[in-house]
Order: structure tokens, then sequence, then C-alpha cells
């Protein structure tokens, strides 16, 4: 009794030469491609994003760069430990109703660590004068300023809310 070989013998012996060389061409380059890949450092698949990645939804207002126009923050070149106590104070902050509260929320605190370090690594543009004290001067006249028209706003909301149930 004579056995039959299995169709996929036949079926490799039924190519012409040609077509043989192809598939050796193309298996070889899968070996390099296999061969290349191997070679280059691992990279996790779960690394976490680059600050500047990280701090791209940040350049919407604060510049690409990190000089801000207009009254927006500067960050570039700011200390890394005041831009993280910063961030993480509006992160866990009860209020909700500030748009970089919610901002900050949607990050880790390594993210926002990343984010900080990205931003004081930017050139702060500074004139060469260490200029540490108007800065300062400058935050605390800008957080009063916000203090100011905070205050301004919930006086607003309470005549708003008395005109309303004064009416009723």
């Amino acid at each position: 009794m004579q056995t039959k070989p299995f169709p996929f013998a036949r079926a490799a012996s039924c190519h012409p030469p040609a077509s043989q060389a192809a598939m050796a061409v193309v298996r070889l380059g899968s070996l390099l491609a296999l061969a290349v890949s191997l070679s280059m450092p691992a990279v996790s698949l779960a690394a976490s994003p680059s600050g500047r990645l990280l701090a791209s939804q940040c350049a919407q207002c604060h510049g690409t760069d990190g000089h801000a126009v207009g009254d927006i923050d500067r960050l570039a070149g700011e200390s890394v430990a005041e831009m993280l106590d910063e961030l993480l104070e509006m992160k866990y902050s009860p209020r909700q109703d500030k748009l970089m509260h919610r901002q900050a929320r949607g990050y880790s605190d390594s993210q926002l660590r990343l984010i900080a370090e990205y931003y004081a690594a930017l050139d702060g543009g500074d004139d060469g004068d260490d200029g540490d004290e108007e800065d300062e001067d400058d935050r605390d006249r800008d957080k009063k300023k916000d203090r100011e028209k905070e205050k301004e706003k919930d006086k607003k909301k309470t005549e708003d809310r008395s005109k309303k149930t004064s009416k009723r």
C-alpha cells in the first residue's frame, strides 16, 4: 500500500524556482527585521510619557515655551518645588470652580512632577539679575488681585441670589 505525501509537502515542491527564491528573500527580510528589532534597546510599553508631552495641555494657556501671553503665569524657569507645590495644592483642593484645579486633577502626582521639571528646565528669559524678590512681589501682587477678583465674584453672586429671592 502506497502512502500519499502530505498536501503541503507536495505544494512546496510545486513552486517554480523563481517563487522559491522570492520566498527565500521574504524569509531573509523577516529575519533581518527581527534581528534589528532585537538589537534595539527595549522600551517599556507602560513607560510614562515625557514631561513635554504631559505639558502639552498646559501650553494652550502658558505657551509652548512656558512664556504665557497676557496675565497668565509664566512657567519657564520657575522652581520645580514651587510649581509642584502649587499643582498639588490645586489637585487636592476641594474647589472645583477653577480651571487649573480641574486640570491638575487629571494627572497623577508623578506626572505633575514631570510637568514641573519640564517647565523648570526651560529658559526663563532672566536678564542675569537674580530678581527673586521681584518675582515674589509680582506673584504676591497677582495672588492678591486674584483674591480680590474672587471676592468681587462672590459678592456679585450673593447680590444676584438676594435679588432672586426678593422677587419671589
